[in-house]
């Protein structure tokens, strides 16, 4: 396969944008480190993106009117994970989302108030996130820990 592609002539430019493509699928099945930065890549991108609209929704929405008390902020980030946890203890549905429960409702809500935090904060969260599963990958089974 790799051999056809490469014959591709360069003479026309769509045919070489499909042979830049094709290369790059060759590469992406064969090579799981290629693979890996490919989606690291991809993730990264995503979440830069969510980050911003998720930010710029709450400008808008007057939460950065004045400079945030990032202790208050995270204390808001916590106080989702509460409700979460009360919400998957208790096994109930979401009161805001049609179709999910509360769990997951507000482990979205926590997200979102990180992301927004990270925002207001100029924070580069998507590629700390990234190096952070990378250095996780290095650590032994349940880090060494029984929990």
């Amino acid at each position: 396969r790799k051999e056809e592609i490469e014959a591709m002539t360069e003479e026309d430019p769509q045919q070489s944008m499909d042979s830049a493509y094709a290369r790059h699928q060759v590469q992406y099945e064969e090579d799981p480190e290629y693979r890996k930065k490919y989606q690291f890549a991809s993730i990264r991108n995503y979440m830069e993106l969510l980050q911003h609209i998720i930010h710029e929704d709450n400008v808008e929405k007057g939460f950065w009117d004045q400079e945030r008390n990032v202790g208050e902020a995270l204390a808001l980030v916590h106080s989702e994970i509460s409700e979460a946890l009360e919400g998957h203890r208790k096994n109930l549905p979401s009161e805001k989302i049609e179709g999910y429960d509360q769990l997951t409702e507000e482990l979205a809500d926590a997200v979102i108030r990180i992301m927004d935090l990270a925002g207001g904060l100029s924070l580069d969260l998507s590629d700390a996130i990234i190096e952070k599963i990378q250095h996780n990958r290095t650590r032994p089974y349940k880090h060494g820990k029984n929990y």
